[in-house]
Order: C-alpha cells, then sequence, then structure tokens
C-alpha cells in the first residue's frame, strides 16, 4: 500500500442541491459518497488499517483511528487495551474542540451575520494555533469562548444561562443574544438521536452497504432542546462538547465498540456527531468494512437538514444551507445547487 495518496480516502464533499418553486424550497437532496479507502482494506491484515487511515485521510484522523480500533477489536472479540483507549481518547476530544473552534474563527463572524456578526479579538486566530492539550484549550476556551472556567460554564442553569447569553461577553455570546439564522427558528430542535442503537439493530445491512428507514435523523448527541430555537440549540451543543473538552474528563468516553455477531462497530465522538466503522475479520484478515460519518446522517433523506430547509423562501435558501451546515457539520466540505422547478440549474456556491 506504500503508493496511496491522501486525496484517494480524503472525504468527498457533501453536495446539497435544492429544487425550488413559487419561490421556496421544494425538494432537499444531499448526496455523500462512500470514502473509498474503505475497499483498500479487504482482504488485508487487520492491523493494516491504522495506517493507512494515518496516510490517507484528512477529516477527524484521531476519531477515525479509535474508532477503526474498536471496530477490528469487537470484531474479533479481543479485550480492549484500557490506557491506549484512554490516551486517544484525549486526543480525539482536543481534535473535536480544535476543528470546531478553526470554523468558529474562520466562517461564523461572516456566516452569522456579515459586518454586524461581531469579530474576534485579534489573539484569537493566533492562538488558536497553540492549542496543543486539554490546558492549553481550557485557557483559550476561557479567554475567548465562555468567559469564565468551562467548568463553571456547564454548571449554569437555564436563568443563569440566559443572564451569561445577555452580558454578551464573548463573541458566541454575542451570536446567541442577536439570533443565529432567522429564517432556521421557526424549525423545532431535534431531539437526541440514538444512532449507536440504531447502528447494533441493523449492523449486517450497513456493513453491506444499505441504509435502512427511518434512520435517526442525525448523528448529533446530547442535544438539549430547553425550549431554544434550532440554531441556538446546535451552537449550544457544540459549547457544551467544548467545556467537556476543555475539562479532559478521564471516564468521559470519547470511542467505543461493541461486537454484533461477528460483526464489530467502532464509535467515536467528533465536532460533527457520531462516526462508525463497521468490520467483519476472519482469520486476522478484514472481509468487510464500511466506515459511517456523522456528515451521511446529518443529511440523511428525512432528517434534519431536509426538514429545516423545506419550505425556505428561495431567496434565504443559500445563505441558510451554509449556516446549518455550519452548525451541524463544522468540519466537510460542501457543494450546493439551487433549481427551479424545471431543474434549470440558477447558480452555486461552494466551500472547501
Amino acid at each position: 500500500m506504500p503508493g496511496i495518496a491522501p486525496v484517494l480516502a480524503a472525504e468527498q464533499p457533501l453536495r446539497v442541491r435544492l429544487l425550488c418553486a413559487h419561490g421556496q424550497v421544494r425538494r432537499v437532496d444531499a448526496a455523500w459518497r462512500r470514502l473509498p479507502v474503505e475497499q483498500l482494506w479487504i482482504g488485508q491484515p487487520a492491523q493494516a488499517i491504522e495506517p493507512v487511515l494515518q496516510r490517507t485521510l484528512t477529516i477527524c484522523v484521531q476519531a477515525h483511528i479509535g474508532a477503526a480500533r474498536q471496530a477490528v477489536r469487537a470484531a474479533g472479540h479481543m479485550p480492549d487495551a484500557k490506557d491506549a483507549t484512554r490516551t486517544n481518547d484525549a486526543a480525539i476530544r482536543l481534535e473535536a474542540a480544535r476543528d470546531t473552534l478553526r470554523r468558529w474563527l474562520l466562517d461564523y463572524p461572516r456566516a452569522f451575520g456579515g459586518s454586524s456578526g461581531g469579530a474576534w479579538p485579534a489573539a484569537a486566530l493566533p492562538g488558536w494555533k497553540g492549542i496543543r492539550d486539554a490546558a492549553a484549550l481550557a485557557a483559550y476556551c476561557r479567554a475567548y469562548i465562555f468567559g469564565m472556567a468551562a467548568r463553571n460554564w456547564l454548571a449554569l442553569d437555564e436563568t443563569a444561562l440566559n443572564d451569561w447569553i445577555a452580558a454578551q461577553a464573548t463573541l458566541p455570546a454575542q451570536w446567541l443574544a442577536r439570533g443565529l439564522a432567522p429564517p432556521l427558528r421557526r424549525q423545532p430542535p431535534p431531539a437526541a438521536a440514538s444512532l449507536l442503537a440504531w447502528a447494533n439493530a441493523h449492523a449486517l445491512e450497513l456493513l453491506r452497504g444499505d441504509t435502512p428507514a427511518p434512520a435517526p435523523p442525525h448523528a448529533l448527541f446530547d442535544v438539549r432542546p430547553a425550549g431554544r430555537d434550532l440554531p441556538s440549540v446546535l451552537l449550544l451543543h457544540r459549547m457544551r462538547q467544548l467545556a467537556r473538552a476543555c475539562i479532559d474528563d478521564a471516564d468521559a468516553q470519547a470511542q467505543g465498540g461493541l461486537a454484533c455477531g461477528d460483526i464489530g462497530i467502532g464509535w467515536a465522538r467528533t465536532a460533527r456527531g457520531l462516526l462508525l466503522h463497521l468490520a467483519r475479520v476472519e482469520q486476522g484478515r478484514v472481509c468487510a468494512y464500511r466506515i459511517l460519518p456523522p456528515t451521511l446522517w446529518n443529511a440523511a433523506p428525512g432528517g434534519i437538514l431536509t426538514g429545516a430547509l423545506q419550505g425556505l423562501a428561495a431567496g434565504d435558501a443559500a445563505r441558510c444551507t451554509e449556516q446549518l451546515l455550519l452548525l451541524l457539520d463544522p468540519c466537510a466540505p460542501f457543494t450546493l445547487t439551487l433549481a427551479d422547478e424545471a431543474a434549470q440549474n440558477n447558480g452555486g456556491i461552494r466551500r472547501a
């Protein structure tokens, strides 16, 4: 496998096509292509998976490595290496936090308000580059995200959280106070998704490439509506994950695995939600493998993306799609096409 190039396995853009008629979005089509790296492992020794991932993937690398380890371990009914898992847990949490913050720094001020969206302090972007461990992350988030220790922010009750938002001491608090993505605010927030339980129930179908319906509407976890609108719920969800990464709780699992007969399911918590790897191993070699990234669920037919965009005014469609994808899926690139009722392409945008 020495000749594998990174472009072969890099995640493909999510392709979103909005069909508009009579000034409204009538249909949302979202397509994501499977990772070709899955096919490279068929017939290879199980231990070959990790080095290929390190050399080929560019998004959520530590999470993919953790999920792959867990899937192969579960498929072979091997004991978990507790010390290695704890070390990789910390790496997965830090990776997810850095990925989240990178998009917040680069895209959010423009996407959520333009010139009125506020600006980060001058030291915020160069400071992000210095986040190399949980302590550095905690210091960064205290300065720029929470305005207090992450543990104290997590302990805020609903009244105190509203007071924190009203004070607007940090840019995320200002976004929440001003209102994120107003056309999306009519959409009710989702319930937490039981994606892992659903995958366990449909492991064989998923491994062979099917996607049974109905599937969970998204790949997020620990979603707390608490009477708020969809954009605010999604942003607060990201903030809670950041706060937990700052604490670096050794008891908070960032990855895990379970055996479903002879199929191993490995999972990892990423910035986008729950990442799944499914594997079958026979005599030490991979005979079937599938990767299910959070993007697949977040853009699934009948899921959260479709429900939020359906019925939007056509003039808001491009901006709201970008905003929603930033809130749902802060790592993956996407392409967007707008079409009229006759499927005539009227233009599009792309975020890389």
